[in-house]
C-alpha cells in the first residue's frame, strides 16, 4: 500500500485462482485499517461476501461473462 498499488479509486483487484470471498474481505480490512480517513475504502477490492459489503452473484460474474463471451463467438458467422 505504500507504493500506492492499492486504493479505493485505482487498481481495484478481484478473487482469481487461489482467493476466495474471505481473503479479499481480509484484504478490505487492512486497507481500511491503513488508510482510516478513505471513505471509500470498503471499494479498495471486490469479490467481498454480501455482508462485508459485496455485491450478490459477484462469486460468478467472471465465468457468466465468459459463457456470453463464448457464445457470442460462436454466434459470429465466419467472414
Amino acid at each position: 500500500m505504500r507504493h500506492g498499488f492499492l486504493a479505493s479509486a485505482m487498481n481495484i483487484p478481484a478473487p482469481d485462482f487461489g482467493a476466495n470471498q474471505l481473503m479479499m474481505m481480509w484484504i478490505a480490512d487492512e486497507y481500511r485499517r491503513y488508510k482510516p480517513d478513505d471513505i471509500n475504502g470498503m471499494g479498495c477490492v471486490t469479490g467481498k461476501p454480501v455482508e462485508g459489503g459485496g455485491i450478490e452473484g459477484r462469486a460468478k460474474a467472471t465465468g457468466r461473462g465468459f459463457q456470453y463471451a463464448i457464445r457470442a463467438f460462436c454466434a459470429m458467422k465466419d467472414p
